[in-house]
């Protein structure tokens, strides 16, 4: 498949086949996710792979209800450290959402290729996310991918 042919058949899939993403699947999509543009090879994205149940039911809650996280095989969170404002100041943050674009993008692409689909979820409480995955960085959005139902 060519590149404009994964973007063409790309579309937002929110129902998913209950099949689990292989690992090798995962650290695929978790690769083209991390081989962007990225300023001043700052690199600012840190990319979270969530697949275990008990988990993802916490990710639904922080994303407001949306019970396609919960539903979805793997939730792919993209979440930025910033460290763009120590080389760029303020503009830094914009290279970071330029970034995290270019991120869900590839990610989004190589899925289609994989057979399998993707959706963007921007809703969501980012303390809750952050409290989910333990983590510090601040969560930008959240893939949902797997097997299209």
């Amino acid at each position: 498949m060519d590149v404009e042919e994964a973007i063409l058949k790309r579309k937002s899939i929110r129902r998913f086949a209950q099949r689990p993403l292989a690992e090798e699947e995962i650290q695929t999509l978790l690769a083209v996710g991390r081989k962007t543009p990225s300023a001043g090879a700052t690199r600012p994205l840190i990319l979270f792979a969530v697949s275990d149940k008990e988990l993802k039911d916490k990710l639904c809650e922080a994303c407001l209800g949306q019970e396609s996280v919960r539903n979805a095989p793997t939730c792919i969170v993209v979440a930025a450290n910033y460290n763009t404002f120590a080389r760029y100041g303020r503009r830094g943050v914009r290279y970071t959402y330029m970034e995290a674009g270019h991120a869900g993008q590839n990610i989004a692409l190589k899925a289609v290729e994989m057979g399998l689909g993707t959706v963007m979820i921007g809703a969501f409480k980012d303390s809750r996310v952050k409290e989910v995955l333990g983590i510090a960085e601040d969560p930008l959005y959240v893939i949902l991918v797997g097997a299209i139902a």
